[in-house]
C-alpha cells in the first residue's frame, strides 16, 4: 500500500522521500527484499544527489543480505563516485564498511576485514556512529567466525557504543553471535 501512496505522489516530489523511509524501514527489519524494492523505486524518483548516493549504499546492504554480492559491489561503487563528487563523506565511510562486508561474503577475507577495519578507523575519526556499529558487528562476526583473534571484543564494542545511544537491539544480536561461536556473553551486572 505504501508504494501505491509513493507513486501516487510522484508529482509532488515526496515520492522519493517516502520511498526513502519505507527502504531504511524495510531495512531496519530484516525485510530485505522491500528495502531493495523501495530503494530501486526511490533511485528512479527525481532525489538529490546526496539521497542517491546513500540510496545506491542502502540498497547495496540490502542486496549483500540478499546474497547479491556482485550487484552490491556495483552499487556501492556508484555509492562512493557520487559522494566523492558532492563530497558526502558518511557515504563514503559507510560504503567503505559495506564494501568489506560484501568482500567477505564473496570469500575475499583478507580484502574484506582490511577495508572493514579501514573504514572502522574512518568512521572513529569521523565520530560516524552507525557506520561504525554496523562495522564493528560486521568485522566482530567476521573474525569469530573464521576464529581469528578481536572477533568478541569489537562485538562488546559495538553492544558498548549501542547502549550508549540507546539502541536495545543489539545486545541480542551480540549475545547470539557470541554464542553461536561458543562464547558466553558477559553476565549483566
Amino acid at each position: 500500500a505504501v508504494l501505491e501512496v509513493a507513486e501516487s505522489a510522484k508529482e509532488s516530489g515526496l515520492a522519493g522521500s517516502l520511498l526513502t523511509n519505507l527502504g531504511n524501514l524495510r531495512l531496519a527489519t530484516a525485510d530485505f527484499e522491500g528495502a531493495a524494492e523501495a530503494f530501486r523505486r526511490a533511485l528512479s524518483m527525481d532525489v538529490s544527489p546526496e539521497t542517491s548516493a546513500m540510496l545506491w549504499s542502502n540498497l547495496a546492504a540490502a542486496e549483500i543480505e540478499l546474497g547479491q554480492i556482485g550487484s552490491a559491489l556495483a552499487n556501492l561503487e556508484a555509492a562512493v563516485t557520487l559522494a566523492t563528487r558532492i563530497g558526502k563523506l558518511l557515504v563514503i565511510v559507510e560504503a567503505g564498511i559495506r564494501r568489506g562486508t560484501a568482500l567477505l561474503r564473496k570469500g575475499e577475507t583478507d580484502r574484506g576485514i582490511a577495508e572493514l577495519e579501514s573504514g572502522i578507523a574512518a568512521a572513529r575519526e569521523r565520530r560516524f556512529v552507525e557506520p561504525l556499529l554496523e562495522g564493528l558487528l560486521s568485522l566482530g562476526a567476521a573474525l569469530l567466525t573464521l576464529r581469528r583473534d578481536g572477533g568478541a571484543e569489537r562485538l562488546e564494542e559495538a553492544r558498548a557504543l549501542a547502549t550508549g545511544i540507546g539502541d536495545a537491539t543489539v545486545g541480542p544480536r551480540v549475545d547470539a553471535l557470541l554464542a553461536a561461536a561458543g562464547r558466553q556473553p558477559p553476565i549483566a551486572r
